[in-house]
């Protein structure tokens, strides 16, 4: 079992890590490709950060899940449920409070979605 806890931990750090260089590079290129001002690119970076923030509170959960004893779908419900309710309240705080173009924030989410999907992958094979 401490074995199985060994790889699911160095697994979960790489969809993480190759999720950051993702949303990272993309945001580079972003910057030195089109002459944008420097609020489209922190949103393009609050944008990958949510999605980051998203993928850290399923970690948790799933690890809770594994975890606990009896009904384990609960703690999987529940890190959906509050997936959504940041990701909804971030993006409400980028648009409303910090005045960042919510173009550029959508494009960072799915490059840190798109992230995610290839760090799964590789975790994968």
């Amino acid at each position: 079992m401490h074995l199985l806890r060994c790889e699911c931990v160095r697994d979960e750090l790489r969809i993480v890590s190759v999720q950051l260089s993702v949303v990272l590079a993309v945001s580079l290129l972003f910057w030195l490709v089109y002459p944008v001002k420097p609020n489209e690119l922190y949103a393009v970076l609050y944008g990958g950060s949510i999605s980051l923030v998203a993928s850290v509170v399923m970690v948790l959960r799933v690890r809770q899940a594994i975890s606990k004893q009896g009904s384990k779908a609960q703690y999987l419900y529940l890190g959906a449920f509050e997936r959504l309710l940041i990701t909804i309240a971030s993006l409400g705080i980028g648009m409303g409070w910090l005045n960042l173009p919510p173009a550029q924030m959508i494009v960072g989410l799915v490059i840190g979605q798109v992230g995610f999907m290839i760090g799964g992958y590789k975790t994968k094979n």
